[in-house]
């Protein structure tokens, strides 16, 4: 039986909505929207940038006719508090324990509940006497900002995460090369660089740089490359990844770089296919197609 999933991405000045079928492990894009958006500029409900995100996805969704009941949201990483802490103990009470402190101290004032958190043990290199935990954390306020404009449109909140994360989905399903293989991914925004190491499709590490202009992207991902000598590739993805970009990446990295495609196991539908921005770039879309490709 096939389900329609909406995808979405929203970063903090714009958003992309991604229609996308699943029938019998086969995915297919029907329909695809990007537009400026302000849905987290003001706090509450109902303000302008929320009434204009639903009125712009309601239209998008009437005229494709297409019976989505569930939405998947990718969310950008500057909206959230991704950490990495080290545990002694790795248990869930210690564990949670310990991100509510890190979240007090980095957000003194804050109600206990003011954020939703998960969490992931990274893999414990060099037989250390204690393991690191990759935490990410969003305020409550945010997801439920987001729930309300589901329900408004009458959609099925079925997963959240980070835009980064969701794009990791993308290499597990596109890429089965690279399941044995040291990966590096970054993420191209224009302000922020997400760069995170994959090794068994298991993240390993995480971090992220802020960023001005392509000089200082280049110079970030030399760095982490370097940083990380036994990487065998580098994927890059992003909204603000250009051909210029990946051209300086792959003349300055030591390391194999390749661009992430998320219509790689997605079949993009005849009309879409003379959208230039959907075949020539679609790097872009590797988050909101993450984030739809885990609804199976």
């Amino acid at each position: 039986m096939s389900k329609i999933v909406l995808g979405l991405h929203i970063a903090e000045h714009s958003s992309q909505a991604l229609l996308l079928e699943s029938d019998r492990g086969r995915w297919t894009l029907h329909a695809a929207l990007e537009w400026q958006s302000e849905l987290f500029k003001q706090a509450g409900d109902d303000t302008p940038g929320v009434d204009d995100f639903v009125e712009r996805l309601s239209s998008f969704l009437f005229q494709q006719h297409l019976g989505v009941q569930e939405a998947a949201v990718a969310i950008d990483t500057a909206r959230l508090f991704v950490n990495i802490i080290p545990v002694d103990v790795v248990s869930e009470s210690v564990i949670e324990e310990q991100i509510a402190w890190e979240l007090s101290e980095y957000f003194p004032g804050s109600p206990k509940q003011a954020f939703i958190s998960d969490y992931h043990v990274l893999p414990n290199a060099n037989s250390r006497e204690y393991s690191n935990v990759l935490t990410v954390s969003v305020r409550r306020d945010v997801v439920q900002k987001i729930q309300r404009a589901m329900a408004r449109l009458k959609l099925q909140l079925a997963g959240v995460d980070g835009d980064h994360f969701a794009a990791e989905t993308v290499l597990r399903c596109g890429y089965p090369d690279t399941k044995t293989k040291l990966v590096g991914l970054a993420g191209v925004k224009a302000e922020r660089l997400d760069m995170s190491i994959l090794h068994n499709w298991d993240v390993e590490s995480y971090g992220y740089r802020l960023v001005t202009q392509d000089e200082n992207i280049v110079q970030e991902l030399v760095l982490f490359t370097q940083r990380h000598k036994e990487l065998e590739c580098l994927m890059v993805f992003g909204k603000s990844l250009d051909e210029g970009l990946i051209g300086e990446l792959r003349a300055a990295l030591p390391v194999p770089v390749e661009v992430l495609n998320p219509f790689r196991t997605v079949t993009v539908a005849t009309k879409l296919r003379l959208n230039n921005d959907l075949t020539a770039r679609a790097f872009r879309y590797a988050a909101a197609v993450g984030i739809a490709l885990r609804q199976k």
